[in-house]
């Protein structure tokens, strides 16, 4: 994110404590049900153009960032409520704290190598002439006396001047942490004099020697600074003592004897406070070199060793060293001072762009004092991360010298744990373009340039990115800048396919948001050499009020914004990348994909000679739903065929399949021949497309041929069983949407129907009309709508149970509920020596001419496995000799949660049992319908009710008995 003034971010919100503590998304990233867009804003926009900013809403901008001077200004935001942003600001107060400590510098680098798990940059030691004894180094006894260099290293970046404040040079200490014992005498005794030298202490700056070889090696090093150290300056034998250099990197210094060439070695950052000026060396080194006096024997005559290198500044030594608390509290009270814009003010952003190591402690500390600091709601720490061509430090291909081999992003994981990033990476034309000079091996590899700029920030910039930070946001490059933040790059005016191929490619890698850099173009059209942008999704000549909408506004407003607002986006949004991605496949030319993913057959195109067709593949994975299938196409920038040809495999255990493209919600049913399908789509030069692969019995769709459900399964989306196609459900099948039977479609099975709220079966004969569910243990019938009465007054039940025909056992006058569930049936789940079947079927009632007329019987429904007949059973209703109307004491009593009630029935009637507490309030019914005669039984569960005495009543034909139960808990 490159020159925003002067700085705070506020957005987003995660707990940041151990390292190795689990992720979670960040506050307003969870708010926005798709995925966010977040553009920056100036107050000369807010003030001259405001209907501009306005427009920034329509183009679906959700989050807006500024740079404030006073809180009044904070005032304004809160009660500006015509565009409905949430707002993450850049602050340019005096006293902004956060931005100087997260400035701050300091490295501990260990003498016997970085701790494994918190970093690989790491000293390099002499192990010939050195002893590793854990926690420290010591130089062995038992080789001759030299001078040696027992310690360098790590040839890493550091900074010349502080990003924030006004480009002030760093003052640099770094504390040689060393112990000096004497060995033991010798004869004759050695003797010690105080101005014995014993070592050099020192840092350096390094070049390397040849680019053009393989691996490079370190050329000519120049001392910064370096200090004899001797006898005198230990105060102590055999204890450690500090031994200091103090030193700066600035341009002109006279410690260094600058080569001519010396800026290849150096970075230089415009856009800042420090434009045009060196803002960091690269390849820099701690030496300990041993030149101590020897024994008598040229062994040497004292042992050196060496715990570590702190280096710092003076931030650091108030923020880590000296004088935390102060630093602290001045942090707190920043954060604080924006409690009551909690609503709206989410986070803050640190330094912009940290490149060096020594800014990586200090982030980690800051980001934890925000993270603890809970007053009027968090905001924690957020900071641009800058992507590199190589994904390492130096961007020079190879490199194998010590931290600059190393990839940043993995590097600050090691040693931050997790952070809030916004990812700049800029593919276009960087670091290859057509005017690359020839000498530029890693551009001149006989690929296309545009493919090789996009493997390096896909592959060594997204990839990496994601681990660090899982909701990471990509700064999607809007416009052009020159001249240029780097000494030979620069930004072009990029097109609308371009803007949008920048955009799928960070969400084929997990981009969770994106930043648009920049949405208002810095600069007139008319000022190129600003050293600000000129281009972006809007622009302007001579006066913002002369306002430029590009082709890019367009794209992000009508095709962009609403896939991230819509399906798309609140899907992709919790699905996890897969690691593997295929980039760059010429599908014109080589369409297999077979041996690379698991259902992936291929893709193909079909053009002429001078055509390209050029797609990137990439697979989802939910951690909700192991099963689902998701994968993303897109269409290269720069192709020229936009119809393709996908092929899918490995489609087993179903036939019918739904491909639906989330991107615009389309679908297509397919059926799969030898666990194959294959479909055709169209995606144009830039875009995408988006797609979840599910059997229609799960994603909805056309149920072309018979298929079955094996195991728990729920349907989301509407779906049409075609004529004379059976779905054979052996499962439970949750229905959350509408499903279609036309002719005979129909739902059969073992298993059991869960029609939920917003579920509905519309069916075209009452001959299909009835379902079997289940509601705990026992059968729930479900029916549909008679297709062709509609004047329907009442459904009656029927049941067949252990009697020679079918019983009416239910008169149900709520035509609205199309659901029965008969309590007096058990269904068996495993066999059982009484067991018996259940078979039912209904008739709807309707009143036609003056008279009221029955339906033939739908289908019948099978319960193959209930409780049959036996004293241990209940609700048979079989026909018993001598029978009585009777209500029985429940069993057990007292009773905690459950109890059994038994009663009989002498002639067939209206059964009403009910519970009633100790004031004769009903609060359950249990029995509520007409009941042949017979013997029954039921449980009673009170789970939900207080102890306490209640109850029992039953009411048929002209009986009524009470009873009372005690509910212990």
């Amino acid at each position: 994110m490159k020159n925003l003034l002067k700085v705070f971010l506020v957005s987003i919100a995660f707990t940041l404590s151990a390292r190795a503590q689990e992720q979670v998304p960040p506050d307003w990233i969870r708010q926005h049900e798709g995925i966010p867009i977040e553009a920056g804003l100036h107050w000369d926009w807010v003030t001259i153009n405001p209907g501009a900013v306005d427009s920034m809403r329509m183009a679906g901008v959700d989050i807006v960032h500024l740079s404030i001077d006073n809180l009044s200004q904070m005032d304004t935001l809160k009660n500006w409520d015509s565009t409905g942003f949430q707002t993450l600001i850049f602050r340019s107060l005096e006293d902004n704290w956060i931005q100087y400590y997260t400035d701050a510098k300091y490295t501990v680098w260990e003498a016997e190598g970085t701790p494994t798990g918190m970093g690989d940059a790491t000293l390099e030691r002499d192990i010939e002439k050195t002893d590793n004894l854990g926690s420290y180094i010591r130089r062995k006894s038992n080789v001759l006396n030299s001078v040696d260099t027992l310690i360098k290293g790590p040839y890493y970046r550091q900074d010349v001047r502080y990003y924030t404040g006004n480009c002030d040079t760093v003052e640099y200490r770094a504390d040689f942490r060393m112990m000096l014992e004497q060995t033991p005498p010798s004869s004759p005794p050695v003797e010690s004099n105080p101005e014995d030298t014993i070592c050099i202490i020192q840092v350096t700056q390094s070049d390397i020697s040849d680019f053009s070889t393989s691996p490079w090696t370190i050329g000519d090093t120049y001392i910064i600074n370096q200090r004899v150290v001797r006898l005198e300056d230990f105060t102590q034998l055999s204890q450690f003592d500090t031994l200091s250099l103090i030193y700066t990197l600035e341009n002109d210094s006279a410690q260094l004897d600058l080569p001519s060439d010396i800026e290849a070695y150096r970075t230089i950052i415009s856009g800042s406070p420090c434009d045009g000026r060196i803002r960091s060396r690269t390849y820099i080194q701690f030496k300990v070199i041993w030149v101590g006096k020897s024994d008598n024997q040229g062994y040497p005559a004292y042992l050196l060793s060496v715990d570590n290198i702190t280096v710092f500044d003076d931030r650091a030594r108030e923020l880590i060293i000296e004088d935390q608390i102060t630093a602290e509290d001045r942090i707190v009270e920043q954060d604080n001072s924006l409690s009551a814009y909690h609503d709206y003010v989410t986070g803050w952003v640190g330094i912009d762009e940290p490149r060096s190591i020594d800014l990586y402690e200090p982030i980690r500390v800051v980001t934890e004092i925000l993270e603890n600091n809970t007053e009027g709601g968090k905001r924690p720490l957020w900071f641009p991360m800058a992507g590199t061509w190589d994904g390492a430090w130096n961007n020079s291909n190879p490199n194998n010298l010590g931290a600059m081999k190393l990839n940043p992003i993995v590097e600050l994981k090691k040693r931050v744990g997790k952070a809030n990033i916004i990812h700049n990476s800029y593919l276009f034309d960087i670091p290859c373009s057509e005017n690359s000079p020839p000498e530029n091996t890693a551009c001149w590899t006989g690929e296309d340039q545009r493919s090789i700029n996009i493997w390096r920030h896909a592959k060594n910039n997204y990839k990496y990115i994601y681990e660090l930070d899982p909701y990471w946001g990509h700064s999607i490059q809007c416009g052009a800048i020159q001249p240029p933040h780097g000494i030979t790059s620069w930004q072009r005016n990029i097109n609308k396919y371009e803007f949008l191929y920048s955009a799928n490619l960070a969400l084929m890698y997990g981009a969770k948001f994106f930043s648009l850099y920049t949405y208002f173009a810095q600069r007139s059209i008319d000022s190129v050499n600003s050293g600000l942008t000129y281009h972006g999704i809007v622009d302007y000549q001579g006066s913002i009020t002369n306002t430029i909408y590009t082709d890019k506004y367009d794209m992000l407003r009508d095709t962009l914004s609403p896939r991230l607002k819509g399906l798309f986006g609140k899907t992709i949004k919790h699905l996890v990348p897969a690691s593997l991605k295929f980039l760059g496949k010429d599908i014109l030319v080589n369409p297999d994909y077979s041996s690379f993913y698991s259902y992936i057959d291929y893709i193909e195109a079909t053009g002429g000679q001078a055509d390209t067709c050029v797609v990137d593949l990439g697979l989802f994975t939910d951690p909700a739903d192991n099963l689902a299938k998701h994968f993303m196409i897109i269409n290269r920038y720069y192709s020229t065929v936009s119809n393709m040809t996908i092929g899918l495999k490995e489609l087993s255990d179903y036939k019918n399949w739904q491909i639906t493209d989330l991107m615009d919600t389309s679908g297509l049913s397919l059926v799969a021949h030898n666990n194959r399908v294959e479909f055709d789509d169209t995606i144009i030069r830039g875009d995408a497309k988006f797609y979840n692969v599910l059997p229609v019995i799960r994603a909805g769709g056309i149920l072309a041929t018979d298929d079955t459900v094996f195991t728990s399964t729920t349907l989301t989306d509407n779906m049409t069983i075609n004529d004379s196609v059976t779905l054979t459900v052996n499962s439970n099948y949750i229905i959350k949407d509408t499903v279609t039977l036309t002719g005979s479609g129909f739902i059969d099975g073992t298993g059991y129907i869960d029609l939920q709220s917003n579920g509905k079966i519309i069916i075209s004969n009452w001959d299909r009309s009835l379902f079997k569910g289940r509601s705990g243990n026992h059968p729930k019938l479900i029916w549909a709508e008679h297709p062709t009465i509609g004047n329907v007054e009442q459904y009656k039940i029927y049941r067949k149970k252990e009697t020679p025909g079918f019983n009416l056992i239910k008169t149900i006058s709520d035509t609205l509920a199309k659901e029965f569930i008969d309590t007096t049936v058990i269904i068996l789940d495993n066999p059982h020596s009484n067991e018996t079947a259940a078979e039912y079927y209904i008739k709807a009632v309707y009143f036609e001419e003056e008279s009221y007329a029955e339906t033939n019987p739908s289908n019948t429904i099978n319960y193959q496995r209930v409780q049959g007949s036996g004293l241990d059973k209940m609700g048979t209703g079989e026909k018993v000799q001598n029978l009585e109307y009777k209500l029985e004491q429940n069993y057990p009593n007292p009773f905690n949660p459950s109890t059994v009630i038994k009663y009989s029935v002498k002639e067939a009637g209206m059964v009403e049992l009910e519970i009633l507490n100790i004031l004769g309030e009903r609060v359950k019914t249990l029995v509520n319908e007409i009941q042949p005669e017979g013997s029954y039984e039921i449980e009673f569960n009170a789970a939900s009710l207080a102890s306490g005495i209640y109850l029992y009543r039953i009411k048929v034909n002209d009986f009524v008995s009470a009873k009372k139960m005690i509910l212990v808990k």
